[in-house]
């Protein structure tokens, strides 16, 4: 089968550079009750709050009760566009951090958004485009709930989030939990569209993709994943990419487990990659699970 348009190359990092008299040359605005005796939430409300053009990150916000953030946008800061950080509880009493509305966050020196919890994160509609600029770490989304946690707590991503060019990756979630990923639009990342990964040791939960996904043009991997648990991947289509369209790993388990997919793949080395213990099931049967290049499968 003839391969489509031309391999991918190095993304053009010539964007221009963040700007040299930003609006303040700390941070835009630091919330931060993690040294209160007690615990209370920290809620930014409002239809569009903006931390931009800052000397370090637009929104850097920590506590030791839970975060709600709504409608932010953070851009062309120093370091991040918005950090959010669980603090201090951990495993005795894990709180969660929401994004709510929605999350702009461009051209920022290291990651667009980042959230650091021991409990749940949930994100909904994400924006993050040409993170990095600075080098790393530069994701788009940066999201990781496994870090000193005991308990399994979900990472969910809501509603429809588009990463792109980011000089790492764009989505990079790690979790005990469960991993559930809602239209993710992946594309032209320096290393991979998307890793999710929960096959840490205590791990429990899945890693699903619900709606509609598309990795293209990453310069390694399109989507890759590592769980102890079942995948389950919908609608997605993964092609040009520099490695793998797709690489799932399920090694590690107790218990066989399920890789479910409804999928277009291709890529320039290896169109799919499958290291499992289990059974792969999907809409038709596999050809193969040989690997080759160039090849194209749909399922």
């Amino acid at each position: 089968m003839a391969r489509m348009g031309s391999p991918p190359t190095a993304l053009d990092r010539s964007r221009p550079a963040i700007s040299p008299r930003p609006e303040n040359a700390g941070n835009g605005t630091l919330l931060r009750n993690s040294s209160s005796a007690l615990a209370k939430p920290l809620t930014i409300s409002g239809t569009l709050n903006t931390f931009s053009d800052n000397g370090w990150t637009g929104l850097w916000v920590e506590s030791k009760s839970v975060i709600t953030v709504s409608n932010v946008v953070g851009e062309s800061n120093d370091y991040w566009g918005c950090r959010a950080e669980e603090h201090v509880q951990r495993e005795w009493s894990p709180q969660n951090v929401t994004v709510n509305g929605f999350a702009t966050v461009n051209d920022n020196g290291r990651s667009g958004l980042e959230v650091r919890s021991y409990g749940a994160i949930v994100v909904n509609n994400v924006g993050a485009l040409g993170n990095g600029l600075t080098g790393t770490p530069g994701h788009g989304v940066d999201l990781d709930n496994s870090t000193g946690a005991v308990s399994p707590m979900p990472i969910t991503v809501n509603g429809a989030n588009i990463l792109t060019g980011n000089f790492e990756g764009g989505l990079s979630a790690q979790s005990l939990g469960a991993i559930k990923v809602n239209n993710l639009t992946a594309n032209y990342n320096h290393i991979f569209g998307a890793l999710l990964y929960n096959q840490f040791v205590g791990a429990s939960g899945g890693v699903t993709l619900t709606g509609t996904s598309l990795f293209e043009g990453n310069l390694e991997d399109g989507l890759v994943v590592y769980s102890r648990g079942g995948i389950a991947l919908n609608n997605i289509t993964a092609q040009a990419n520099g490695w793998d369209g797709a690489y799932l790993d399920t090694h590690g388990i107790v218990a066989p487990q399920n890789v479910t997919l409804s999928a277009r793949i291709r890529s320039w080395t290896m169109a799919i990659s499958l290291a499992i213990s289990g059974r792969v099931g999907g809409k038709s049967r596999w050809p193969s699970l040989d690997q080759q290049s160039g090849r194209q499968w749909e399922c």
